[in-house]
């Protein structure tokens, strides 16, 4: 009979640590969720029309940067690369196709192509990009016997259109895709104030 109450007592000891333990669990995966957060760094397009938030090894890359490219951001190795540009709506609202996303993909369609280095882009495919509507065209390239992987995003913002190219070695882009697809999807348009 004495073996009893030391059986419960065991066995709530058992039960205290078990639930101890799995608080500690709660807050070590609450810290790393932080963690992650906290990695993670909001950089503006130079138009400041959109931005887009890259984690601790990738870096802003300002030699891609030109009159046309508005943000270029990178792996810090320089294994692949994100670049983007803006084309306001009201450029294209005289075109017959109107202003909607499926006549923009058709622009440039006819008028890029040679821009990405291909004679045409491989179909277009509906996804999103956040919350936004987007086209997207997964092409490959070859530059000095390297074989490219390229990723054109079309999305369509508020009052402009961004056009994203994500691109690397393919080797590299099959690598990091996941990492690349991550900093793609936080892309965000900022709102001027005053603006709803």
């Amino acid at each position: 009979m004495k073996r009893l109450p030391i059986l419960f007592l065991a066995l709530g000891l058992v039960f205290v640590a078990g639930c101890s333990s799995e608080a500690t669990t709660d807050s070590v995966t609450e810290k790393k969720k932080t963690v992650e957060v906290e990695k993670m760094k909001v950089v503006k397009s130079t138009k400041g029309t959109w931005s887009l938030e890259i984690p601790a090894n990738w870096k802003v890359d300002k030699e891609l940067v030109t009159e046309d490219v508005e943000l270029a951001v990178s792996r810090k190795d320089d294994e692949i690369s994100l670049n983007g540009l803006t084309e306001l709506k009201d450029d294209f609202k005289d075109y017959e196709g109107g202003v909607s996303l499926a006549s923009y993909q058709k622009i440039v369609e006819e008028e890029f192509p040679k821009d990405y280095g291909v004679e045409k882009f491989p179909a277009f495919q509906d996804v999103k990009v956040g919350d936004y509507p987007a086209k997207l065209s997964v092409f490959e390239t070859k530059e000095s016997g390297f074989t490219y992987s390229n990723r054109l995003y079309l999305i369509e913002m508020s009052d402009f259109y961004l056009q994203v190219l994500e691109y690397g070695p393919k080797s590299k882009m099959e690598k990091y895709q996941e990492e690349a697809e991550q900093v793609v999807q936080s892309i965000k348009e900022i709102i001027k104030k005053g603006e709803s």
